[in-house]
């Protein structure tokens, strides 16, 4: 009788956690109807860009998303290098800032800068590592920097 209590014990758990298991992997997998963000690129006069990310796997990086709205890009090296028609010679080069806190630049060579009026932070981490969030706000710019990184 014990013996039977432990199988039928053990089965509840395994169902349970193939239960719970089924219910985390449903939710969460690929963005809602409705969510959106919004990419500028920073040319004279900004051209923002609603993208729908409806559909879209919540893993997806930016270079996915460019690829996604059929926005041409260009990475060296892990680099952005040319987005649309953005495309810097050194010694300017694509910056990143974003409206996301958690991929914000903590370093003393952070920048800001507003968009609308939303504070927008220097991303912190590269193109393939920046959180995709609906309702984000992701502007591509350039800065000019005294360092040649492809040298």
């Amino acid at each position: 009788m014990k013996k039977l209590f432990y199988v039928f014990m053990l089965a509840l758990i395994a169902l349970s956690v193939v239960a719970l298991a089924a219910c985390d992997n449903n939710s969460g997998e690929t963005f809602a109807e409705g969510d959106e963000l919004t990419l500028v690129i920073g040319y004279d006069e900004p051209q923002e860009i609603a993208i729908d990310l409806n559909g879209i796997s919540r893993e997806v990086t930016l270079p996915e998303l460019f690829t996604a709205a059929k926005i041409e890009y260009e990475m060296v090296e892990g680099m952005l290098t040319k987005v649309d028609r953005l495309a810097p010679e050194p010694p300017e080069y694509i910056y990143l800032y974003t409206s996301v806190e958690s991929d914000f630049d903590t370093s003393e060579y952070a920048k800001t800068m507003t968009f609308g009026d939303t504070e927008l932070c220097s991303s912190g981490v590269g193109a393939n590592d920046m959180s995709i969030v609906p309702g984000e706000i992701i502007y591509i710019g350039t800065i000019t920097s005294p360092i040649d990184f492809f040298k």
